[in-house]
């Protein structure tokens, strides 16, 4: 199940389960966040940076580099020694971006290539405009990438790139914490992958608004927002995901109702897993809210998890495809009661 969950929330995909042991759990969490933050960089495109190059030509700028002129073109052959800053893609850390792809290919190619065109397109580029890159200088990048990406366009996309491929190069995925002590397990907010997940399965018809991006405005004379985990595209359903069996907390519902409150929106309630043999007593999937203007309905839609290990992986990502279709219909064909 966190292995589907996973590249479904981070792209790719994967031919068959992942065997806990011999840190491959590390190296595939490596894997995904790599892929991840391809995946961002995509959004500003190509890194470029200043570098400096040496010529020796009659095409002078920049500065004259009297030493190798003394040392090249005495007597004089006709060419000067000069030196260039320009911005270029050609640089350490793409140069370092590229060796840890190579690197994390050997294992993991069907993943990182995935099917999303526009990460093999930045790839490619990378590759096609780092002509200096050397497969075997994975050292001399490694010490060319200590500093850290400060350009304030790049920087939130680049940075934690390039830590993630230097992470991958050294080998450091087992030791996250630099401590002398092994890792006994992988922690996961489970409610931030539930909600993500859910997100890829509902995109056509309700907008993820997350926070600081997007959100409902609930005074005119401010810019105080909440904001709904999934709101239909036309105002017409509002749901939030829950990691938990139903609403079992006042606050759930208090959410809910102050989300139809500013949408006008008809049908609001929680989406959470539940294990198909679990059944409950006395409660209704659907229900009347009451003292509200006009009727609108309170939804609790279930998705169920049906795991069978004999089964094996392949077998439950058909399951998990067609629960999928199945949540989109009911959400779709709710807002139009």
């Amino acid at each position: 199940m966190l292995h589907y969950l996973l590249s479904k929330v981070f792209g790719g995909s994967f031919v068959e389960n992942v065997a806990i042991g011999n840190d491959s759990m590390w190296d595939m969490l490596l894997a995904f966040v790599f892929r991840h933050h391809l995946m961002e960089a995509c959004k500003v495109g190509l890194l470029k940076q200043y570098q400096k190059f040496e010529h020796n030509d009659m095409r002078f700028r920049g500065k004259l580099n009297l030493d190798e002129q003394l040392r090249q073109n005495i007597p004089f052959k006709g060419s000067l020694a000069y030196t260039t800053r320009d911005i270029t893609v050609d640089n350490p850390t793409n140069h370092l971006i590229r060796h840890a792809k190579v690197k994390a290919m050997h294992k993991w190619h069907r993943f990182l290539e995935g099917d999303k065109n526009y990460l093999n397109d930045l790839c490619n580029q990378i590759e096609k405009n780092t002509p200096s890159w050397h497969q075997k200088q994975v050292l001399t990048s490694i010490r060319n990438n200590l500093r850290p990406v400060k350009h304030p366009y790049f920087q939130n996309y680049y940075e934690p790139l390039r830590l993630t491929s230097l992470a991958i190069l050294r080998e450091e995925g087992a030791n996250l914490y630099d401590s002398f002590q092994e890792a006994e397990g992988i922690i996961f907010d489970g409610s931030w992958l539930w909600e993500e997940y859910l997100a890829t399965v509902l995109a056509d018809d309700y907008e993820h608004c997350r926070y600081n991006e997007n959100g409902l405005k609930v005074f005119k004379e401010n810019n105080y927002k909440l904001y709904p985990d999934f709101l239909h595209r036309n105002n017409r359903a509002v749901f939030d995901a829950k990691y938990k069996h139903k609403a079992d907390r006042a606050e759930d519902i208090h959410q809910i109702l102050s989300y139809l409150c500013l949408t006008g929106a008809g049908i609001g309630g929680l989406i959470y897993p539940k294990e198909v043999n679990v059944t409950d007593k006395d409660e209704q999937s659907k229900r009347t809210i009451n003292s509200l203007p006009e009727e609108r309905h309170w939804r609790d839609i279930e998705f169920p998890i049906k795991y069978s290990p004999a089964a094996g992986y392949n077998t439950f990502c058909k399951t998990m495809m067609g629960l999928e279709q199945d949540l989109r219909k009911e959400t779709r064909c709710e807002t139009k009661k």
